[in-house]
């Protein structure tokens, strides 16, 4: 997302509309937001925040003003002078927040895993090789082997995040003093000269029932009653309860679906997403099995308008107690295997319209889950990852990047 002035129209695939917009999220001190813990005493924050940290920071403050406590649910008749929003804040979208320095105004982009480098610092994306010319007149390396991504992180407009450790212990109430063994580290954020940027997406959010007129009147009015609430700031997010003051700007998107080598269309996803369902894979499962999930998935995604050509993808498990209490109780008990942001996945049209009418969609709203993620439906109660929250956002590859002129 960029910013820039709305006019409300669409051209050349670059939409413009009142029904989102960006916010730039500037964290009044440091902060952290939990992320894989490698040690159970050291929490080691995530430099991105996500649309449902962000959705829970408004939810937050929004309680905190009505002087409401933190288990009252958002529904319909939460706030008499906000109803329109009490009634749809689960169904509003809102990306995940990338860091950019202050003086930019464009969100970065997470560079794919279809990119090598050579041992001279080439880089080259081979999304559409199945195999690997040299580079640099040597094997080429996948990120996973780099030793520097420093250089590759700017080029997609990444900036330094700077990070400091905080030491803590828990009190013993008893006696008063430090509790025996319980010291715990947080390795936190430190926001200077920084700011988060996410795009909020209304467009979704409808009056059961109405016409479209005044469909159009009760996005507008929630639209209104969201942007009012978010100039309150965020208050008592992240596990350090940090305050963040909120700016608002209009924004573009591109959802101009365009083909590389004018045969495929190549998606990198920016978030991670839930393309897999929970059981489908265990420890035994190897590339081929990992090959039918993923065709399964698109097929069901795409209404086999799109054939998966070639993939460049890395998974990772979310599970824990928590997120076990939370969204799967006394039932048993699968983790979510996420595909994480950055892999690649490359398309060949079996429709043509039809595939591009679906990949504007996919790049407007995000990616939808599988069907059946849950058996009890896919909500925000029964599954974090939902692209209400940030998850399964992609970027299409107009262009692979090759190595510049004069690299061997």
């Amino acid at each position: 997302c960029s910013r820039r002035n709305s006019d409300g129209i669409s051209i050349r695939g670059v939409v413009s509309s009142y029904d989102f917009f960006t916010i730039a999220i500037r964290p009044e001190s440091p902060f952290c937001l939990g992320g894989r813990q490698f040690k159970e005493n050291l929490f080691d924050s995530e430099t991105i925040i996500s649309g449902g940290v962000i959705k829970g920071a408004i939810a937050s403050t929004w309680r905190m003003l009505l002087d409401k406590g933190p288990n009252c649910e958002i529904i319909d008749g939460f706030d008499k002078k906000r109803p329109e929003l009490s009634s749809c804040l689960d169904k509003i979208r809102i990306t995940h927040a990338f860091p950019v320095d202050r003086s930019s105004e464009k969100r970065p982009v997470v560079f794919p895993h279809s990119l090598v480098k050579g041992v001279g610092g080439t880089l080259k994306d081979v999304a559409l090789h199945k195999e690997y010319d040299m580079v640099d007149g040597a094997a080429p390396a996948f990120a996973v082997d780099w030793k520097e991504y420093d250089d590759v992180f700017t080029r997609f407009g990444w900036p330094h995040v700077k990070k400091e450790l905080r030491v803590r212990t828990a009190l013993c109430r008893s006696y008063r003093k430090a509790a025996n063994k319980q010291l715990f580290a947080y390795e936190m954020v430190v926001p200077d000269g920084l700011e988060w940027l996410a795009t909020i997406d209304l467009s979704n959010v409808t009056d059961a029932t109405k016409s479209d007129i005044e469909d159009r009147r009760f996005r507008e009015a929630a639209k209104s009653q969201l942007i009012d609430l978010l100039l309150h700031g965020l208050h008592g997010w992240s596990k350090t309860k940090s305050s963040a003051t909120v700016s608002i700007s209009e924004c573009t998107l591109d959802t101009e679906p365009v083909m590389v080598d004018e045969e495929y269309y190549i998606v990198t996803l920016q978030t991670p997403a839930l393309l897999i369902k929970p059981g489908s894979l265990d420890e035994t499962s190897g590339q081929v099995q990992l090959e039918a999930v993923y065709n399964e998935a698109w097929n069901q995604l795409s209404d086999n308008n799109l054939q998966l050509h070639n993939f460049f993808a890395r998974q990772s498990l979310a599970g824990g107690y928590y997120l076990h209490k939370r969204f799967r109780g006394n039932k048993e008990y699968y983790p979510w295997l996420l595909t994480d942001a950055g892999s690649v996945f490359v398309f060949k049209a079996t429709d043509t319209e039809k595939a591009k009418k679906i990949i504007r969609e996919w790049l407007r709203y995000g990616l939808p889950l599988p069907k059946d993620v849950s058996k009890d439906g896919n909500t925000w109660k029964n599954c974090p990852f939902i692209p209400e929250n940030g998850y399964g956002e992609i970027m299409l590859t107009k262009e692979l990047l090759k190595p510049k002129e004069g690299d061997k």
